[in-house]
């Protein structure tokens, strides 16, 4: 047995390779696409006759992948609302009934025509309305004071070893710790780096102890 949600979302995607512009096609519940008109298709249900509640822009009988999302929320009674072309914001079409007619998909032509029209990805999922959002706000620093601290416990690192990395890189002596001695082209590199390590190492670390912490705000 299949427990269902009971507010929950049907959503699916139409596709009409070929068909006339006059059809009728259902989207997972009692409210149906219907009629023609120049302002779009009307969305109605039946009761003795069609009943419209709301209007679809769809003004053309071919659709590519188009989406379509029946939200039925409540318990008696029941409230769908029709939304479309993949905005979930702007509601159709709202009809409130006791017993609605869920997990139902049909398309035909008002007129003896042939036809090739295709149900897609086919989903039920939890709702409700208006349905949750998510927004990115401004950045917010993630563990500002110890990486504050990590960098002045670096820089003060390089300022008292400046003397010995300045002697060693400006001889040409600088090594590897395992005793290894590279070639010419490797020593160049890394007298290079020890200058450039030695020079910046009080001014950086003269910027970064004047930088105060930024506090973080709460949401």
């Amino acid at each position: 047995m299949l427990n269902l949600p009971r507010d929950m979302a049907i959503d699916a995607n139409l596709s009409i390779v070929s068909g006339p512009a006059s059809f009728k096609a259902g989207l997972g519940s009692d409210l149906t696409l219907v009629g023609l008109s120049a302002n779009g298709k009307n969305i109605a249900h039946w009761a003795g006759g069609w009943n419209v509640v709301g209007v679809s822009p769809i003004t053309t009988g071919v659709l590519n992948e188009y989406e379509f999302s029946m939200g039925i929320t409540g318990s008696l009674p029941r409230v769908i609302r029709w939304r479309e072309g993949g905005d979930l914001n702007t509601v159709r079409a709202t009809w409130s009934t006791a017993m609605p007619t869920l997990g139902m998909f049909s398309y035909a032509p008002d007129a003896i025509a042939a036809f090739d029209a295709r149900f897609n990805n086919i989903r039920i999922r939890p709702f409700s309305f208006p349905e949750p959002t998510a927004s990115v706000g401004d950045e917010q620093p993630i563990g500002a004071r110890a990486h504050r601290r990590h960098c002045l416990r670096q820089c003060n690192r390089d300022r008292r070893h400046a003397p010995d990395l300045h002697r060693a890189a400006a001889s040409g002596r600088a090594g590897h710790r395992d005793g290894h001695q590279p070639g010419w082209r490797e020593q160049l590199t890394h007298r290079r780096a020890a200058l450039r390590r030695t020079a910046a190492a009080p001014r950086l670390c003269a910027d970064i102890a004047a930088q105060r912490p930024v506090r973080r705000r709460r949401a």
